[in-house]
This record gives structure tokens, C-alpha cells and sequence, in this order.
């Protein structure tokens, strides 16, 4: 430890903080909650929140958490405490994740489509795996799962 009028290096304050064995299960608690796969949003949401009104969970854990989950952070919502601003801290990433995997996931439906009637050209591909309006993709999906040829597709989906 520094004496009186010594300064702490940065790695000696961060070694002492997470010697805390508190602030340490709390920060791994919050993660096997945030990235579990075997649970629904709601039951995750659910999960945080109570863990959060039990554990007096501290803000720079909290941060690190939500950074290593890859969720922005409303730092007026941790200061209030509230159910629904709590969530939205961990929620706001992880529901912007799930409309890229649909979009994704419709694009890649398209493809598949097509590949049951003949080759997709590559430059075809990669237009229609490029796309990101969900509105046009659910409708190549339509389109896609109608023609008899992807030269069929290529006129129906230009028109869109």
C-alpha cells in the first residue's frame, strides 16, 4: 500500500477494488444472468432486477458489466434505481441484437429460398444479404418462396 502522500497506481487501485469479494460476485452474478441463453428476456429482466434490489450492486460494477454484455448505459437511470430504467440499461443492446438477427435471418431465408430452385448468382447475394429493410425483406421472402427460377425473382424483386 502507498503511504501518506503517495499516489496509487492506476493497476494497484483497480487490484485493490476487485479484491472485494462482493463487488467480484457481484460482477459475475450480473454476467451468468445477462448472458444466459437458456432463459427468456423476460425471465432475465426479471433475474437483474431481483438480484439488484437485494445486492447493494455497485455502479462501477455495473458498468462493467453492461460494457462486457455490450449494453449502453443510461447513468441517470442506475442513479434513480427504478425497475423499468434498471432494465433499460441492459436491454437497450440486446434488443437492438435481435432486429439485426431477424433482418439476418430473413435475408438469409431469401437466399436458401432460391437455392432450392437454382444457383444464386453471387452478386445477387450479396445484395439481397446487404439489405437491411425488414419491410422489403419480408417481402422477398414472399417473393422467394412464389418463383419457379431466380431469374424470376430478379424481375419480381426489382420491382419492389
Amino acid at each position: 500500500m502507498a503511504g501518506k502522500g503517495q499516489k496509487l497506481k492506476a493497476d494497484t487501485v483497480l487490484k485493490n477494488y476487485w479484491n472485494d469479494n462482493e463487488q467480484f460476485a457481484d460482477l459475475f452474478n450480473l454476467l451468468k444472468i445477462l448472458l444466459s441463453t437458456s432463459k427468456s428476456s423476460k425471465e432475465i429482466k426479471e433475474e437483474v432486477l431481483h438480484y439488484v434490489k437485494e445486492h447493494p450492486v455497485d455502479q462501477q460494477v455495473i458498468m462493467t458489466v453492461a460494457g462486457t454484455a455490450n449494453c449502453e448505459i443510461d447513468y441517470s437511470a442506475l442513479s434513480g434505481k427504478e425497475e423499468s430504467s434498471m432494465w433499460r440499461v441492459f436491454r437497450e443492446e440486446r434488443e437492438e441484437g435481435k432486429i439485426e438477427g431477424k433482418k439476418e435471418g430473413k435475408a438469409e431465408l431469401v437466399v436458401e429460398l432460391l437455392e432450392e430452385v437454382d444457383q444464386v448468382p453471387q452478386k445477387l447475394r450479396e445484395q439481397i444479404l446487404k439489405k437491411e429493410d425488414p419491410v422489403i425483406l419480408r417481402k422477398w421472402c414472399r417473393i422467394a418462396a412464389q418463383v419457379m427460377s431466380v431469374e424470376e425473382f430478379e424481375k419480381r424483386y426489382q420491382e419492389i
